[in-house]
């Protein structure tokens, strides 16, 4: 919401005409589209009779056109009739301005932009629209329009009971911004405020031992009839309570984003233990504060662990459910799960607590684990769900990078990059950190398997991992590169970037390998640079974690990675393995990777014919994924047996992706889209892609899918 400058200058005209004319005329250029006769009189403080005068006036005077709403002409414009008012007039015009037009039923927007050229008036009112329109600006994107805002519901002021909750809105905003000193003190301001609150309302006492001098207080006036105003009193110390827990979050959120770890950990553990015995949902709350930032060091993620494993969690406290999502995130990163206690975790707090989900962070890292745990079907209802409860929380381009994930590994890889570039786009301008760094992860993995490398040099260039905000998808992009580096043969450049991964992961305590899959390269870059000894530790360890882990992808692609390192005819043998620990998982490009890499060690083998079947398996797969890099690969494996690689299907039934042929059969039944996407836990927008490139590969539209799926052979 942005707001020109008004300069002070003196009035262009004299005399008591000139003003009159020249309040009017700002009225005009203040009001837009609003500036009707009555809404006019109002805001210039003037007689309906004195308007209409002076409209006529200006009329003439070439300043107005004579039109409903009044407008200035390019004259008037020329002569900017608010310069003509001093400061003073300006605001107490614009005050009342805001008031009329929020009598009127315009638009928040329409409002606070006079708001925030008016001087405060101690109005509940004017806090409540400023506070309305700050939370409509944060899910939009616009911290800093946010911020303004709520620095403007301070200034009003709002009421003293409310003061930390507008602190700790503005203290939100500007983390989200990175503005985390000036967050800090807005929070230390909401905590002062809360604790006196809590002092009024309890006598002196807070939520730790001197809970019970209240609670014997608040017994003692119940006794002598005074059960209602204990009872509101009650209520009263709750919410300062509430608003103390709050504030230190956020307060531990600005010091983690200062760089701080030890002190601030160490505060919130205390306030977590003073709160727990008489407000446990409160303590939950701030633990899951604590387990939200878990991956930036190990003493918070070990702490987070330290915790859940202490004590059993009370499922009917609200606040259970982010908790144990965020828990079976933080067990998963440490490695004290497997993949399916994870999701157990994940299914259980979306029972208790499905509306957990309309936080955006919540969804992206919900999502994010159910990938890793090799759960497509779960990840996918769950941005389906998020998608048809926005409004929210939840922003389109944080739901289109995490559809775009699943596609880079179930394909189809190339219908990823164009939606993962969008979202990127507009997430980055939203300047929503998370979302941004999730999408641009997504699709350097999706523009590296599309066989893209030139884009992906240019994304790297302008996005260089090295600079990225700390969080995991920080290291994906720094995987990616090592990847690319390998592929353009540089070993060892690549194995600089894997190994930093690891190494950080390491001093996290982060050690589950899913997501990352970075040890495998780091694998093939050691082999290519004759450490077979240092690949083969390597890898036993990634293996020795992934199978802790358990998620079927991820023990695939461990177990591949140390058949690399063995003799050709073992490797073969724990390839094989390797492909049939993903018996019963959809077609993915993990396992067109491992059929490639089949093909390869039984090459080495000297079983030519066995490898040109593996080959063309990865052919065929990477053709129906659309993994590009996956089907140069196998196309050039083949020629260098001297073999012809079997035409890849572009056209017909057989060129179908297997969500292409779901989505097609369920048409050609006579379903509607929405259906579909409630069918396949899709989006209406997914199912339309699928449904376009269906008809351009069976020469069809929607009327003739039926005949075309029957007359040819699937």
């Amino acid at each position: 919401m942005s707001v020109p400058a008004e300069s002070d200058s003196q009035p262009h005209e004299n005399g008591a005409e000139g003003h009159l004319a020249a309040q009017v005329a700002s009225a005009v250029q203040m009001l837009g589209e609003w500036a009707h006769l009555d809404v006019i009189a109002a805001v210039a403080a003037l007689q309906p009779i004195q308007v209409a005068a002076a409209l006529t006036h200006l009329e003439r005077a070439g300043m107005i056109c004579d039109a409903a709403p009044a407008r200035l002409t390019e004259l008037g414009i020329l002569r900017s009739p608010l310069t003509a008012l001093s400061h003073a007039a300006r605001e107490a015009m614009h005050a009342r301005a805001a008031a009329e037009l929020a009598r009127r039923g315009a638009t928040k927007p329409e409002i606070c932009r006079h708001l925030l050229r008016a001087p405060g008036q101690g109005r509940a009112a004017n806090v409540a629209i400023l506070r309305a329109s700050a939370g409509e600006e944060t899910i939009a994107g616009q911290s800093a329009t946010a911020s303004e805002l709520l620095q403007r519901a301070l200034r009003e002021p709002p009421p003293a009971q409310e003061r930390p909750g507008v602190l700790l809105e503005l203290a939100a905003s500007l983390i989200a911004e990175g503005r985390h000193e000036q967050a800090l003190r807005a929070a230390a301001q909401a905590r002062e405020d809360a604790d006196r609150l809590a002092l009024e309302a309890e006598g002196g006492s807070g939520p730790g031992a001197g809970g019970a001098q209240a609670a014997d207080a608040q017994a003692a006036d119940a006794q002598a009839g005074g059960a209602q105003a204990a009872d509101a009193q009650a209520e009263r110390a709750d919410g300062a309570y509430e608003l103390q827990a709050a504030a230190e979050i956020a307060a531990f959120r600005a010091r983690i984003g200062l760089g701080e770890i030890e002190p601030p950990l160490t505060r919130l553990l205390a306030e977590i233990g003073r709160f727990e015995p008489r407000h446990p949902d409160l303590a939950l709350r701030m633990e899951c504060a604590l387990l939200s930032v878990a991956a930036i060091d190990a003493r918070i993620l070990h702490a987070g662990l330290r915790r859940y494993r202490e004590r059993a969690v009370d499922e009917s406290l609200p606040t259970a459910a982010t908790y144990l999502l965020a828990a079976g995130q933080v067990l998963a990163m440490g490695g004290g799960t497997s993949a399916a206690e994870a999701v157990q975790l994940v299914r259980r707090g979306l029972r208790l607590h499905p509306e957990e989900m309309d936080e955006q962070d919540v969804v992206i890292r919900t999502v994010w684990l159910l990938f890793r745990a090799d759960a497509r079907d779960e990840a996918a209802r769950v941005i389906a769900r998020a998608r048809e409860r926005r409004p929210g929380g939840v922003s389109a381009p944080a739901l289109d990078a995490l559809e775009g994930l699943i596609r880079t590994r179930f394909g189809p890889v190339r219908g990823a990059v164009e939606p993962l570039a969008d979202a990127f786009a507009l997430a980055r301008a939203r300047r929503s950190t998370l979302a941004s760094s999730a999408a641009l992860a997504f699709l350097a993995i999706a523009l590296l398997e599309a066989d893209q490398a030139g884009a992906l040099e240019r994304l790297l260039a302008e996005n260089d991992p090295g600079t990225r905000p700390g969080n995991a998808f920080a290291a994906v992009l720094q995987v990616v590169r090592g990847r690319l580096r390998l592929q353009a043969g540089q070993p060892g450049e690549a194995l600089e970037d894997l190994l930093s991964v690891e190494e950080r992961k390491q001093e996290l305590g982060l050690v589950n390998p899913a997501g990352f899959h970075h040890i495998e390269p780091a694998v093939e870059a050691l082999i290519t640079l004759g450490e077979q000894t240092r690949a083969s530790r390597l890898a036993q360890v990634n293996l020795q974690r992934a199978e802790s882990w358990g998620a079927p992808i991820t023990v695939a692609l461990a177990r591949g990675a140390l058949a690399r390192c063995m003799p050709p005819e073992r490797g073969a043998e724990q390839m094989a393995s390797a492909l049939r620990t993903l018996d019963g998982v959809p077609a993915s490009v993990a396992k067109a990777q491992l059929m490639l890499d089949c093909g390869r060690i039984l090459i080495a083998a000297g079983r030519d014919m066995e490898a040109r079947e593996r080959l063309h398996e990865a052919l065929d797969g990477a053709a129906r994924l659309s993994a590009e890099r996956l089907r140069r690969e196998s196309h050039q494996a083949l020629r260098s047996l001297g073999a012809r690689p079997r035409r890849a299907h572009s056209h017909g039934v057989q060129s179908l992706t297997g969500a292409g042929r779901q989505v097609a059969d369920l048409a050609a039944a006579g379903l509607a889209n929405r259906e579909i996407a409630e069918r396949l836990h899709l989006s209406v927008r997914t199912v339309e892609n699928h449904l376009r490139h269906v008809y351009g590969k069976l020469q069809s539209d929607r009327s003739g899918l039926a005949r075309s799926l029957g007359r040819e052979p699937g």
